[in-house]
Parts: structure tokens; sequence; C-alpha cells
């Protein structure tokens, strides 16, 4: 068995070409442009790296772009007025408060200050609210779509497979597991503090870590065969890019595993902005209030 390599940035550049026409012939006909807004606190290494991939997947799909930057000290009245000042704009159609975030934020509060019909995340607890208890499935998480999308692309019956997921966060692992156990899998979830979680790791089929920790798994913990999806975003020495497994030794063990960078990363980009459009081009808002 050779261990296979999932291309994200292949997909990305086919699925792309979409959004680019559907994004052209709106502003065509409709003579309507389209604003995207994106609030990032500190300086964190993952957070920087997607927004600098989200701007340049905004400037090459010809959607104008606005980047709030606010530093570690920022307060929280301060964030909460750009943000009802952005929510009020009718020239900005899209808002992203990029994670993660300083831990002193309240962010229950942030999030449930985003405009419903501007979330394109499912950040506002009205929106997941409704996604997680499945009154809409307009629109789904980023990450979530991109993990999917992987199953589908590789035709992986997923009925009966055993998945453990790193990392609960309510972007990635809560709606993550939804979806899988809606396919028939059988979910595991794990903290990162789990002191036996290799117990679960050698029995599961499925493999999936988003916990931003370099090298938190070994590729040589799972277990033969398995199928790794690496969400993770980290910085290594000499300014490389890493994910949270340590992929060496890694053919001929397991069957696919989604790299770092170029995996499940350049898919998230795009299904940001695919959530976009559906917001804004086909109108599927994700909750009708």
């Amino acid at each position: 068995m050779i261990t296979k390599f999932f291309n994200g940035k292949y997909f990305f550049e086919n699925l792309f070409k979409n959004i680019c026409n559907e994004i052209f012939f709106y502003k065509y006909f409709s003579y309507k442009s389209l604003c995207f807004s994106i609030f990032i606190v500190g300086n964190i290494f993952s957070a920087n790296l997607y927004v600098k991939n989200k701007i340049y997947s905004c400037y090459l799909s010809s959607i104008d772009f606005l980047i709030f930057k606010f530093s570690n000290d920022v307060k929280m009245k301060t964030l909460l007025m750009v943000l009802k000042i952005v929510k009020f704009d009718i020239l900005i159609n899209g808002i992203i408060i990029q994670l993660p975030l300083v831990c002193r934020l309240n962010k229950p509060v942030l999030f449930n200050s985003i405009c419903v019909y501007k979330d394109i995340d499912l950040l506002n607890s009205f929106n997941f609210g409704h996604y997680y208890l499945s009154y809409s499935k307009n629109i789904i998480p980023s990450t979530v779509k991109s993990v999917l999308f992987l199953l589908k692309k590789f035709k992986i019956n997923c009925v009966g497979l055993r998945c453990v997921v790193f990392g609960f966060s309510n972007i990635v692992g809560k709606p993550l597991s939804l979806e899988l156990n809606s396919l028939g899998m059988t979910v595991v979830i794990v903290s990162k503090n789990d002191l036996y979680f290799y117990d679960i790791l050698k029995s599961s089929d499925i493999v999936i870590s988003a916990v931003g920790i370099l090298n938190f798994l070994k590729i040589k913990n799972v277990s033969k065969g398995s199928l790794v999806i690496d969400i993770g975003i980290n910085e290594s020495n000499y300014d490389i890019v890493l994910g949270d497994f340590c992929v060496e030794f890694s053919s001929n063990f397991i069957n696919l595993i989604t790299p770092v960078p170029g995996g499940i990363g350049p898919l998230t980009v795009y299904h940001i902005l695919d959530n976009f459009v559906k917001i804004n081009v086909n109108k599927n808002f994700v909750a009708m209030v």
C-alpha cells in the first residue's frame, strides 16, 4: 500500500474558477460590487496565514475586502463598536472574525454581534444553532465542508467506520462530528489532554486533528491503512508551515493523508468564498428570521 497525499491546491484551482464566474456575472448584471470584511486580533501565526490566503483569493475573484486588524490589548468595546458599524453598512456583505482569538476576549459576545445575514462561518449562535439542530443546511462551516468534500471525492464509504476527532470548537470539532455521525460513522471526540488517546487512535479508521500543536501526533500511533486528516496550522523552525501530524515514514503505512500546507487549507479558503457567494449571489441565508 502506497500512501496517497491529498492535493488541496489542485481541487482549489479547479473549483475556484466557478466562484470567479459567478461573481463576474453577478457584478455584470446587478451593477453591484461585493465586499468581504475580516477582523483579526493580535499576531497569531495561523490566523495571519489564513487571512493572507483569503485576501489573495478575494483579489483574484474581484471581491473587495476590508481588513480590521487590532493589537492584542484591544478593548472589547472597541471591537464591538467597529462590528456594529460593519453590521449596518450596506456596502459590506460578509463578516469573518478570524480565529484563534486571544483568550481574554469574550468570544460569545463578539460572535453574536455579527449580523446573521453576513455571518459567513456560522459564528453567531443563532446561525450555528439553526445549523446544529438541522433547521438550516444552506451554509456549512468551511472546514467541515472541506472534509466532506474529501470523503466524497475519494468515494469513502463512511458507514460503520470509526473516526476520532481532536478538537471541539464550534467551527470544526462540533459540526464535523455531527456531519460524520450523520454519514454513519462512529465518532469519538478526544481532548488534547487525554492521556490515553493512543488506545483510541489504534482502533480508528479515520483520524482528524485540529488542535494546532506541532507534531502533536505521529503516524506510527495510528492504525495501518487509516485516513489521516490534518487541519492544524503551526509555525516550525525556519518559517516552515507544518500541521499537527509528524508525517515521517508514512509511506506504505497509512492510506491517505492531507499534507500541511496544501491539503485541507486551500479547500477551506474556497468554501469560505463559496459560503460568501451563496449568501450574497444565491441568497441562501443561513437562517431566515
